[in-house]
């Protein structure tokens, strides 16, 4: 539950509406040419993550947050100058933040805004993680009852 369906950031998020969105781990990767960070999600109170119908992971929070789930390691980007030099791993990363700087466009143009830029100091993150089965659970029940409610949740639930 977060904005989506597609990647966002803190600034770029408009065009992604508040929303329960569902979608493989190869769904959320964006194929850049040149292989980057990608794939981010903003404003999340919770996500899960299944494989078929075995246990799931759910994690969540009670202050917004943001995520990006990959077959690819970061150093694995980073390696990688085409896309086709990727090659996708079976294991799932999973990334949590309490920020992601803007994306701007530094390379190319104007770097990101300050207002988007993030600054020195203790950032804190604290999230949960809950064991489910998909089979006998819904994640958005669990969510609900796991303290990452709120009232734009339960209009769409």
């Amino acid at each position: 539950f977060g904005r989506g369906p597609h990647e966002s950031y803190w600034d770029r998020k408009a065009g992604a509406p508040m929303g329960r969105y569902a979608g493989s781990v190869d769904d959320q990767y964006h194929r850049y040419v040149m292989p980057q960070e990608n794939g981010n999600k903003t404003d999340t109170r919770w996500f899960s993550l299944c494989r078929k119908e075995e246990t799931g992971l759910l994690v969540g929070s009670v202050r917004p947050f943001e995520f990006g789930v990959s077959h690819y390691s970061g150093p694995d980007l980073h390696a990688a100058r085409h896309i086709n030099e990727l090659r996708a791993r079976a294991e799932t990363f999973v990334q949590l933040d309490v920020h992601q700087r803007g994306v701007g466009t530094g390379a190319c143009g104007p770097d990101t805004l300050p207002a988007f830029r993030i600054g020195p100091g203790l950032h804190r993150l604290g999230f949960w993680l809950a064991p489910f089965d998909p089979k006998r659970t819904k994640p958005e029940n669990l969510a609900m009852e796991m303290g990452a409610s709120t009232d734009l949740a339960r209009k769409i639930r």
